[in-house]
């Protein structure tokens, strides 16, 4: 059993309501031979079995960036090289959570966040927490924390970082 293992509870049940949401859109898109797709990764294996290290933590994740990396794309690339976006959900479900961005090179994607945060406010779609408390915050903490993004980033996919701070 891993130390901290249900840290990533709130993201699978947030993917799996992501799923049941968008399936009909996403069959649609299929039927219409779409060449853009939806993947949503469950990583395990994300801590350390001695001490953390690159070679010891990220298992599951290490393991899918390789095999991506490796594995020939019907575009003439390969997997890996298709992800136009990764976004990582991370340490979820506490109350009144709060968001920045994390790397310069999707901070176009953050800043989407921010706008449909507050369009979903104008529009009164978001019940659960009044108009004052805005989740998504200008500004960044630049750096990466090891997570299971790392080996995706070191081999150039573009991430989106979505972990509450302070965590």
């Amino acid at each position: 059993v891993f130390v901290g293992a249900t840290d990533s509870a709130v993201p699978c049940a947030i993917l799996l309501e992501l799923a049941t949401a968008l399936d009909h859109r996403l069959r649609k898109a299929k039927e219409q031979a779409s060449k853009i797709t939806l993947q949503l990764l469950f990583f395990d294996g994300e801590e350390a079995f001695r001490e953390w290290s690159e070679t010891d933590s990220l298992y599951g994740a290490r393991h899918l960036a390789e095999h991506m990396d490796r594995t020939p794309h019907q575009l003439g690339i390969t997997h890996l090289q298709a992800i136009s976006l990764f976004v990582l959900l991370d340490l979820l479900g506490a109350p009144q959570p709060s968001f920045q961005n994390h790397f310069l090179a999707t901070s176009s994607w953050f800043e989407r966040l921010i706008s449909l945060e507050k369009r979903l406010h104008r529009l009164g779609l978001l019940q659960s927490h009044s108009q004052e408390q805005l989740y998504f915050h200008r500004g960044s903490l630049y750096g990466s924390v090891e997570d299971d993004h790392a080996p995706f980033l070191r081999k150039g996919v573009p991430v989106l970082h979505l972990i509450a701070t302070p965590f």
